[in-house]
């Protein structure tokens, strides 16, 4: 039978983040490390405990939230989110934020009066992912989103097009230095720069794609990379936060379920996400609403 939901109490939660290293250690995971819960402002307005109110832009120069997987989601980019504001994706591509979203993070007001992407962003990290993290001590994580837009339905004249997007977030130094030639000799706003694009990656899709395919195969390309980059795929604890809920309830259907499904809708794209997760110590799937204005989300 289902466990009822309740609140857990201060002292549950401490006492299970405490134990954390020596449960995750009986399970055989690697590299444990508690996450950094004291960069959070649990009881405040604010996001980080550092200060920054809602917006919370000082974590750009936080190097332990950037060097924890979840937290860096949450990282907010004062450039890219102002009007006329534009950065480099990892590909070189110049990305820009939608005046819609700029809107959601700055002119949209939640109940308690700050804006739609603030209150939305810390109850996201708050109430599932940081409890998540606390129970998995994930190892990666990211944000994946698809979506294909044909304008010729508004009367426009482009051509169809489909795409995917990752938001990892801002890397910290540590990851930098191992992965970017030169980066002691950076400046210190080269380097957030190069950080940021690290994070933010994706590509064209073919153009007759649907949304749904298009949102597989973000999760496909993160977990694919994640098995490549890892040295011991085994030991990666994966979170992956998407807003198509269709796409999670098919992956999660063939997954339990097993066999072959090169016969269905999407099968190979299927088939290829579980043997990924197969490979991977644990994957966890959240689903984000997607039109619930998470700010983090906007990235992607």
């Amino acid at each position: 039978m289902m466990e009822r939901m309740r609140r857990v109490s201060a002292d549950e939660f401490w006492t299970r983040v405490t134990s954390l290293p020596a449960r995750l250690g009986q399970q055989g995971h690697h590299n444990v490390g508690l996450p950094p819960h004291e960069e959070v402002d649990v009881t405040g307005g604010g996001l980080w405990a550092m200060g920054g109110g809602g917006k919370g832009y000082v974590a750009l120069d936080d190097q332990r939230v950037r060097s924890d997987p979840v937290l860096r989601l949450f990282i907010r980019d004062p450039e890219l989110e102002s009007r006329g504001g534009w950065r480099r994706a990892q590909s070189g591509r110049r990305v820009t934020m939608s005046g819609a979203n700029q809107k959601t993070m700055f002119v949209e007001r939640a109940e308690n009066g700050q804006s739609q992407g603030s209150f939305e962003s810390k109850r996201a990290l708050l109430q599932v992912c940081l409890p998540l993290h606390d129970e998995h001590c994930f190892t990666r994580a990211a944000f994946t989103d698809g979506a294909c837009d044909d304008t010729r339905r508004a009367g426009g004249q482009k051509r169809r097009t489909a795409s995917f997007g990752v938001w990892e977030g801002v890397f910290d130094d540590e990851y930098m230095r191992a992965v970017h030639a030169g980066w002691d000799g950076m400046s210190g706003n080269d380097k957030v720069v190069a950080a940021l694009a690290r994070g933010m990656w994706g590509g064209a899709l073919p153009p007759d794609w649907q949304s749904i395919e298009a949102e597989m195969y973000a999760i496909l390309a993160f977990l694919r990379r994640v098995s490549v980059e890892s040295t011991d795929p085994g030991s990666e604890r994966v979170l992956v936060i998407s807003d198509c809920k269709s796409a999670l309830q098919s992956i999660q259907r063939v997954w339990e379920e097993g066999g072959m499904f090169r016969h269905v809708d999407r099968g190979g794209m299927l088939e290829a996400i579980c043997e990924i997760r197969r490979l991977l110590g644990t994957v966890v799937f959240v689903w984000c609403p997607g039109h619930h204005s998470r700010g983090w989300a906007k990235y992607c």
